[in-house]
Parts: C-alpha cells; sequence; structure tokens
C-alpha cells in the first residue's frame, strides 16, 4: 500500500482533507485497501515518505489491521522539524506570530487564510522537480498548525513487535535525517533504520531505495507483492 512521498499532496489536493487527515492520523488508502475482497486483511503493509510516511507511522500505531510500516524521509516531531526551517529566533517568532495572526482572523471572519506551501515545508528550487503536476502551492492556515503539532515520535514505540522499516536521504534538505534517527530511537524492537546516500527528499525512484522497501515487504509477505498504489485517495 503505497501513499505519496509529495510533502504536502500525501493526503489529496483538498486543503482541509490535508490537516484532518494529520490530526487523525488517519490515511485512507488503508480503509480502503482492507475493503478490497481480494485482500487479505491480515497481511496490510504501508508505505509512505515525508508527510506521508509520517501519517503512515501513526496509522500503523492506532490501526492493528497494518502489519509493517515503511516509511522514507518522515518528520518525528513537527516542532522540531520546523525549529530546522526557522532557526534564526526572529524567524521562528515571525513564523509562529503569523499563525497566530491567521488562528485570529479565522476566528473573526470565518475564513481560513491560506499559506505559500514552502512557507509550510520549505523545499529547496533546485528540489521542486520531485513535485507533482499540478501542485497545489497554498494552504489553509491549519495545515501549517498541525505540522507543528504532530508528534509521531510519541506514538511510534506502540508499532511493535510488527516490524518498521525507517529509511532516509542523508543530505536531504526538506526533512534532516536526524528525524528517523529520533523515530528509530523511540521505536523500540523491530524498526530497522537505513540512511542513504542521497540528497534528494523525493528519492522514490532511487534504486537502492526501492531495493529497501521491496525486501522488507517481502520479509512480511513471504511471497510476491501486489502493490495497490492509492496516493489520489482523499478522505473527505
Amino acid at each position: 500500500l503505497l501513499d505519496s512521498d509529495n510533502p504536502i499532496e500525501a493526503l489529496g489536493h483538498d486543503p482541509w482533507v490535508t490537516r484532518k487527515s494529520i490530526a487523525s492520523g488517519r490515511t485512507p488508502s488503508a480503509q480502503y485497501v482492507a475493503s478490497l475482497d481480494e485482500v487479505d486483511r491480515n497481511r496490510v503493509a504501508v508505505v509512505g515518505g515525508s508527510l506521508g510516511g509520517s501519517v503512515a507511522i501513526m496509522a500503523t500505531a492506532r490501526d492493528p489491521r497494518i502489519r509493517a510500516c515503511v516509511a522514507n524521509g518522515s518528520i518525528g516531531n513537527g516542532e522540531r522539524r520546523y525549529r530546522c526551517q526557522y532557526p534564526d529566533p526572529s524567524q521562528w517568532q515571525a513564523f509562529l506570530a503569523r499563525l497566530e495572526a491567521a488562528r485570529e482572523t479565522h476566528r473573526q471572519t470565518g475564513q481560513a487564510p491560506l499559506m505559500d506551501r514552502f512557507d509550510i515545508v520549505a523545499i529547496p528550487e533546485a528540489r521542486r522537480a520531485g513535485l507533482s503536476p499540478g501542485a497545489r502551492m497554498q494552504f489553509h492556515y491549519e495545515t501549517a498548525l498541525s505540522l507543528l503539532t504532530m508528534t509521531p515520535e510519541l506514538e511510534v514505540g506502540r508499532i511493535a513487535p510488527r516490524p518498521v522499516l525507517l529509511t532516509h536521504p542523508r543530505g536531504d534538505e526538506v526533512v534532516p535525517f536526524s528525524e528517523s534517527v529520533q523515530l528509530a530511537a523511540a521505536a523500540g524492537p523491530g524498526c530497522e533504520l537505513q540512511l542513504f546516500n542521497s540528497e534528494d527528499h523525493f528519492a522514490s525512484g532511487d534504486p537502492a531505495l526501492q531495493r529497501l522497501v521491496i525486501d522488507a515487504l517481502e520479509d512480511v509477505k513471504g511471497q510476491d507483492i501486489r502493490v495497490f498504489n492509492t496516493a489520489g485517495l482523499t478522505d473527505l
């Protein structure tokens, strides 16, 4: 079961869908695949990248039907990751002030202000080729709030003894690889951490990463894999 490796499109194009899915830690993909008659509901695994990986971790922790999880380049603690994006104290305070101002505007007017996607998740211009064609460029401010407060590292320990594979590009400029290191430390038994040499956050096409994922899933399934690419599903 695959979710998109796009940081914000991971859960759909509707900005409210993204916010609700982050907050609930649910992925509609797992629900969809588990509903298929041809699927053995006792052998469902999830694979996600970036934000999709973080949600995959939370979904696996909360849903015992999911038997294994693979997450690449994922966030373990939203505030810690944001402090890497806004390392200067004045930048950090300005970011928090902007969110508070947006919250107040929403309260007073009932209209949720939009934020630029690169203010929510900064992606170096040279790395933006990994974005989906026609990617949404603005999202409701509550998407940023949900990212700020998400803490998959507090939930990943509930997955054991089910297996978890965490992978991360060493040179990731969007989500530092230290996020996966922290996730692995919190995961406990059954977790494997693999750091690979790449600077590309959108590394889903990397042959080394593909091999790691396929090997991990074959270990769980014990036979040929059927892949359901459900990245386009949304939780309405």
